[in-house]
């Protein structure tokens, strides 16, 4: 999945950075970080430098994919990353993620309950909860008048040329298997037919396929509906007022990305070190406020923006989250979504 690009156009950092800020940071201790774009505070990175004396090297990836194509070469040496959900599943069937010794993350003690043992690490032995959210309707109240309740609105030709759906595969599919009454994870090559010609009917309303570039073009009155990731609206409602976020009455999708290390990471003792420190609460109430993400980290609520928190869109009731589903991965039957996905792309 793709997400968060938006963020490249904030105040902080470049695309791949190594950060020295003083301190106590020497020549033997480093720690090579593979993150998405600008998901982190904008001083994360060089306080955890100068109190553990670390040089850190800091490289962005643009989605799951890129990221664990890159792991696969066998060449990268990144001690610490940050995969989705369903990507943690298909990296530790691959044998690319290394087991976490939870002794050395005292400060897991902080993620709540509900976000320990999760369906893609059970015992968390590969990975820990770092930022979740989820996928919505986002739209600019000032040119859409009528109601929006549900996923049936990016259907509405009313707004033929003003919609964007996601350049996602599992995103895009699963917005169409709700909308249809299915789970985002359906094994049915009927309901994911059915899926697919609601996508190919929709397509000629459609004005742009993005994850990139959506939150832009709503911030301009390019477009006026889009599916959409929630952090990404509220950044993007910084800079246009008009823009408002829904989560879809049929349900949708939750995610939730997480801190890992890989199998070659070469600084390990470093890397339990700094995803400790991304626990601690006051690191990561920082880092929740400069992003608009939701938060596994219940220690760092009391430190959080109260108008994010309070913010039924970024924390959803749990009426709302019981409607909600985490994307699966599917092994053998992502194939079938596959060449779905080929046959809208191409329609």
């Amino acid at each position: 999945m793709k997400r968060r690009t938006f963020l490249k156009h904030s105040a902080w950092g470049g695309a791949a950075i190594a950060l020295g800020c003083g301190g106590r940071q020497g020549g033997g201790r480093r720690l090579n970080v593979y993150n998405w774009p600008y998901y982190i505070g904008p001083t994360t990175t060089s306080d955890f430098e100068r109190e553990a004396g670390v040089r850190v090297t800091y490289d962005n990836y643009s989605d799951n994919e890129e990221m664990l194509a890159k792991l696969q070469t066998g060449q990268a040496e990144y001690d610490v990353i940050f995969p989705s959900d369903y990507m943690v599943q298909i990296m530790v069937k691959a044998d690319l993620l290394s087991p976490l010794d939870l002794k050395a993350i005292p400060n897991f003690k902080n993620i709540a309950r509900k976000f320990r043992g999760l369906p893609f690490d059970p015992e968390n032995r590969h990975s820990v909860p770092y930022q979740w959210g989820t996928v919505g309707i986002g739209l600019n109240g000032g040119r859409i008048h009528d109601p929006v309740e549900g996923w049936a609105a990016l259907w509405n030709p009313a707004y033929k040329g003003w919609i964007n759906m996601l350049d996602d595969m599992r995103t895009t599919l699963g917005v169409a298997l709700k909308r249809l009454g299915h789970s985002v994870n359906s094994t049915s090559k009927a309901e994911v037919e059915g899926a697919r010609g609601l996508l190919i009917e929709q397509k000629p309303l459609v004005k742009t396929y993005s994850s990139d570039l959506y939150r832009e073009h709503l911030i301009s009155g390019d477009i006026y509906l889009s599916c959409a990731y929630s952090g990404d609206l509220f950044q993007a409602a910084k800079q246009n007022s008009a823009l408002r976020y829904v989560l879809p009455k049929e349900g949708t999708m939750i995610w939730v990305d997480n801190v890992a290390v890989p199998k070659a990471a070469p600084h390990r003792d470093v890397a339990h070190e700094f995803i400790d420190f991304l626990l601690r609460d006051n690191v990561s109430a920082t880092i929740s406020n400069a992003i608009c993400y939701a938060s596994p980290n219940e220690a760092s609520y009391p430190l959080t923006d109260p108008k994010i928190l309070s913010n039924p869109a970024i924390y959803p009731p749990p009426e709302v989250e019981a409607r909600c589903e985490f994307v699966q991965d599917l092994g053998e039957f992502t194939k079938v979504y596959d060449a779905a996905w080929q046959d809208i792309k191409t329609a």
